[in-house]
């Protein structure tokens, strides 16, 4: 387990926990650089077969997704894996065209199937297809679904809060706590 990162808080407790760090480019590590930036940066100096990446904006995530994730990678022959979840959203265009349905005919929420829209959780990617598409997703891309529960990502003050409630939920019903990793 590799974290990336300019922090030097965050690599200390990094390797405080067993992980090994990575420290970036200070052009990687700015607000508006890309996080494949990051993962180039990250393969220049390392190599490997595959890389996950994994976001720090999805504490929720469980030990469990990534080896389900991994082994659905793994069987299907994929070249890369998007974590998705299931939402039940009528999506709308702002020129006021429905995008995923029929209003005419439409579906009771509960009985239908919903969209799948990408989560932000993980993703695993074959290096050679990174390399060729400079993208985390590429050549054959296969989904892992993940619970709605555990799908939080946090790029907003809100989805903080939501999280945090769910972590408390959690906490005081003892289900399992996902552990947080960074990038």
């Amino acid at each position: 387990m590799w974290v990336s990162t300019d922090d030097e808080e965050i690599a200390r407790v990094s390797r405080q926990w067993g992980a090994s760090v990575h420290r970036r480019d200070p052009e990687t590590a700015t607000d508006s650089a890309s996080t494949e930036s990051a993962m180039f940066d990250f393969l220049k100096h390392h190599t490997s077969e595959i890389i996950c990446l994994i976001q720090a904006t999805s504490p929720l995530t469980l030990s469990t997704h990534f080896s389900e994730g991994f082994k659905k990678f793994r069987e299907s022959c994929a070249d890369s894996l998007v974590t998705v979840t299931r939402n039940h959203l009528f999506l709308w265009s702002e020129e006021g065209k429905p995008l995923n349905y029929d209003p005419a005919q439409r579906p009771r929420r509960q009985e239908w199937n919903g969209v799948l829209t990408e989560n932000g959780a993980f993703y695993f990617t074959k290096v050679t297809v990174f390399a060729e598409t400079r993208n985390r997703l590429g050549g054959r891309t296969v989904v892992y679904e993940m619970p709605q529960e555990y799908s939080v990502d946090i790029d907003s003050m809100d989805d903080l809060a939501l999280c945090e409630l769910a972590m408390k939920k959690r906490l005081s019903i003892g289900s399992p706590v996902a552990a947080s990793t960074g990038t």
